[in-house]
């Protein structure tokens, strides 16, 4: 009894489990989850017979194998629907009449032997034998149906299957067990350790099952050693039956049970064969669906890829182990003008040597002889019209190809894409305007050229140079009239660059020459820039230009970076040297190169920090040396270096952009810091514009808010203009210089006599008046007849021209005397005062006045 009570103990915790998987996969609509439920029920209906043990006999005998019935009709269920995902209906079917077939096989053979025996010796009644019969026959059924289940199931979706047909099958040849017990004892013997051992076993399996993640099973194509095991389950038993009956099937015995079970079994083996053949024609139809589909699907792709053949763009050719070919494409006719009846007797290997593809020609050999797989090769062929085409060639090998038996040629004509790749690559590395080399195409050559220089100690030199005063012709003639001098230019220099030199523009008017070794870069420098001084003539204007080279060689440059820089250093000298359009670099320079940069840093923190301080010249009349105005000039207050002068950070100001901020900073300080004692005394202040203050709109609003914050009479405040700043873009100056005047403000032609203005140009702007450039004054002592000349004939334009003229740079009496012979009347320089702080200049002018004249204007 304890042995009863631990079997149902474990029996009960199995049906648990079973129980809780029916119910998760029946609420996710699983696939099989019927099947899970249908396992469920056949457990209780197994777990509910032993209990009926604990209750009466006649319960125990009736209930119980009635129990085990519908246990086992119900595993049959749900191994049924547990199989049919996957798999048609019909093979589920023959596969429940084959798991007949077996179970009635075997049940024909167990009768015979000893079951038929039995049956006829117990004394049970007809109902409980014929229940006690069924048991065996459904646990074999069972057993063969979930072994065919589990064949046509893929491995890895057999896990929870295997554990669920393996535990059905232990309980029912338990079951089986009992009902043999009971027919051949009259009473169940199934607490023996055999019987409980395989009820123990199934309750575990059953359990097991329940926990695997795959419940599931696929249909899968049975092949080998499967498929023959699947038709030997099913005739093994089937001919064992037939070899034991037969005897007992012999006139004049009448068995009438094995009479019954044997034309069941016939008719079920009619049913099978019927299955059978139904499955036959659907595989048949099915297979002739296919074939039929996939013929049209070749039939289809062979008109696809015909069409291919026939209207690709690239030549496709078979060529065959006698070099010959055997078929091509239609295009070999546009891609190339072979004709075919040219291609029929020639081989392929002379014709390639005709052609010049010796490179193609190799590929071929390569396959024919060495059994390469693959080539692609980048050739030139010859047209039939007599040009070349460049082409690229891809040769298959397929000699081993029954259906091909040669090698498949795949020729594109490259010639467009290889003409645009050498058009890209020029443009990659050429100017676009000039043709000749970029940046990038200088640098690559140089850094080889100081390669090969450092290997064998040669000395390789760069001439940088710029244009000066190109700006000045972008500005007045636009800039197609530039582009027009830079491509002279270019030509021109082409004239003297030797065939190993390398000639670049790196952008705008700056160039570069790369001067191999033997020949001095100094004489190359001496005739560019002899060549680029002569005019050039632009729509009717004739220019004359300069160039500033700037010379360096590997001498002081182990690195294309520092021959660059030492380049460029020496440059920026000549363009700061007027005696010479060339300067080699020296090493020095780099002092001053370094000086430079630092400035340019500390002029930015200089505005800042308010170090810029506005000192004043005075302006006097000749006569009496009476002061008339000022000059405001600008000073630099380093804290390291003292005092600078214009002529030290001006040109870097310039440069940097930094004007515009240390103009407009000295005119409002002049104008703050001056007005009051500019109108006590009626003088005014001269303060000096860029050409980018000039070319900038804030330059009147600065002005009109001065004038009203100072009070200070409009006339009082001169802005002087240089020639250069007028003339960059003449058409905006004058429009900037009328609106000032209008103002009342008077406007100074600076440094007249050192740029290209003509008498128009003063007649046109509104000057009022015209300061004389210091080196005329200075030319009196040089060539008095002809300083005098010109100084003369500079007052007589300003007197036409209603101007008022102002000498400048007077250093001693003797120029003054000159002057005033002249018909100068006014003029400033160190022989009346140096420029000094203003609150000295304006103290010192106060100091030496009598009362206040009236103003000169």
């Amino acid at each position: 009894m304890n042995l009863t009570f631990i079997r149902l103990a474990v029996g009960l915790v199995a049906l648990g489990f079973v129980t809780w998987r029916a119910q998760k996969e029946a609420r996710a609509k699983a696939d099989g989850w019927h099947g899970w439920v249908l396992c469920s029920a056949s457990l209780a209906s197994v777990v509910l017979r032993d209990v009926t043990e604990f209750g009466s006999t006649f319960l125990w005998r009736s209930a119980g194998a009635g129990l085990a019935v519908v246990a086992g009709v119900a595993a049959f269920g749900a191994l049924y629907r547990l199989s049919e995902q996957g798999s048609p209906k019909l093979q589920r079917v023959r596969e429940a009449i084959e798991a007949i077939l077996i179970a009635g096989g075997v049940f024909v053979t167990a009768w015979v032997v000893f079951l038929g025996d039995l049956v006829a010796a117990s004394e049970l009644g007809s109902v409980d034998k014929f229940l006690l019969v069924a048991s065996p026959v459904g646990a074999s059924s069972i057993a063969a149906y979930a072994l065919q289940v589990v064949l046509r199931t893929p491995p890895r979706g057999r896990s929870s299957l295997i554990c669920y047909s393996g535990g059905t099958a232990a309980i029912f040849v338990a079951e089986a067990l009992v009902a043999v017990d009971r027919l051949q004892l009259g009473a169940s013997n199934d607490r023996r350790p055999v019987t409980l051992a395989l009820s123990m076993v199934g309750y575990a399996l059953f359990a097991l099952g329940a926990t695997q993640p795959t419940t599931v099973p696929r249909t899968r194509l049975l092949a080998g050693p499967g498929s023959r095991l699947r038709w030997a389950l099913w005739l093994l038993p089937s001919s064992s039956a037939l070899a034991f009956s037969l005897p007992r099937l012999r006139p004049g015995i009448a068995d009438p049970t094995l009479l019954t079970i044997a034309g069941a079994l016939l008719v079920v083996h009619l049913a099978h064969q019927w299955f059978m053949v139904v499955e036959n024609h659907r595989l048949v139809a099915e297979l002739d669906g296919r074939v039929a589909e996939r013929t049209d699907e070749l039939a289809a792709r062979e008109v696809y890829y015909r069409g291919l053949f026939e209207h690709s763009t690239d030549v496709v050719a078979v060529v065959g182990p006698d070099y010959r070919f055997r078929d091509h494409s239609p295009s070999l006719v546009t891609v190339l003008g072979w004709r075919h009846e040219e291609l029929r007797d020639i081989r392929v290997d002379d014709l390639l040597t005709g052609q010049g593809a010796f490179e193609a020609l190799d590929a071929y050999r390569r396959i024919f002889i060495e059994n390469s797989p693959f080539e692609a090769v980048h050739d030139r062929l010859l047209h039939a019209d007599g040009t070349w085409r460049d082409v690229e060639i891809h040769l298959a090998n397929h000699l081993h190809d029954p259906a091909v038996h040669g090698v498949i040629a795949t020729t594109r004509d490259i010639t467009d894409r290889r003409r645009l790749e050498t058009e890209l690559l020029h443009q990659a590395f050429h100017d676009p305007l000039t043709g000749l080399a970029n940046r990038a195409l200088f640098r690559t050559t140089l850094e080889r050229s100081v390669e090969i220089a450092a290997a064998h100690r040669h000395t390789v030199a760069v001439l940088l140079l710029d244009l000066d005063g190109f700006k000045a012709v972008n500005d007045t003639l636009g800039h197609s009239a530039g582009d027009h001098v830079l491509r002279i230019f270019a030509d021109r220099m082409r004239g003297i660059v030797r065939v190993e030199d390398t000639l670049a523009r790196l952008g705008g008017d700056e160039f570069a020459i790369l001067v191999e070794p033997g020949v001095d870069p100094g004489a190359v420098a001496k005739r560019v820039t002899a060549e680029l001084s002569q005019p050039v003539a632009i729509d009717g204007n004739l220019l004359e230009l300069s160039a500033s080279v700037g010379i360096a060689d590997t001498r002081h440059a182990s690195t294309v970076d520092e021959l660059l820089r030492n380049a460029d250093v020496a440059m920026y000298a000549a363009k700061q040297d007027p005696k010479s359009s060339s300067v080699r670099f020296d090493p020095s320079m780099h002092e001053r190169s370094a000086r430079r940069l630092q400035l340019l840093a500390d002029l930015r923190g200089a505005i800042e920090r308010k170090e810029f301080e506005v000192w004043l010249q005075p302006i006097v009349q000749l006569e009496d040396g009476a002061t008339r105005g000022f000059e405001a000039l600008v000073r630099w207050a380093h804290p390291t270096e003292g005092i600078l002068y214009p002529g030290d950070f001006v040109p870097i100001a310039e440069e940097s952009g930094l004007i515009d901020v240390i103009g407009d900073m000295v005119l409002r300080r002049a104008v703050t810091e001056a007005a009051p004692t500019l109108m006590a005394n009626g003088w005014y202040v001269s303060v000096n514009v860029s050409t980018r203050q000039l070319d900038s709109i804030q330059l009147l609003a600065t002005t009109q808010e001065l004038l009203r914050s100072t009070g200070l009479p409009p006339e009082q405040l001169v802005l002087e203009i240089t020639e250069s700043a007028v003339m960059s873009d003449p058409e905006t100056a004058l429009i900037r210089l009328e609106r000032l005047s209008r103002l009342g403000v008077r406007i100074a032609l600076d440094d007249f006599g050192t740029g290209y203005s003509s008498l128009g140009v003063l007649s046109k702007f509104p000057f009022k008046l015209l300061k004389v450039d210091r080196s005329f004054v200075r030319a009196l002592h040089d060539d008095a007849a002809s300083a005098t000349a010109l100084l003369s004939a500079i007052d007589e334009i300003g007197r036409a021209l209603d101007l008022t003229i102002v000498a400048e740079g007077i250093e001693t009496e003797e120029e003054r005397s000159s002057l005033l012979a002249l018909g100068y009347a006014f003029g400033q320089g160190f022989l009346f005062s140096r420029a000094i702080p203003a609150a000295e200049a304006l103290r010192a002018a106060s100091a030496s006045l009598t009362p206040a004249v009236a103003s000169l204007f």
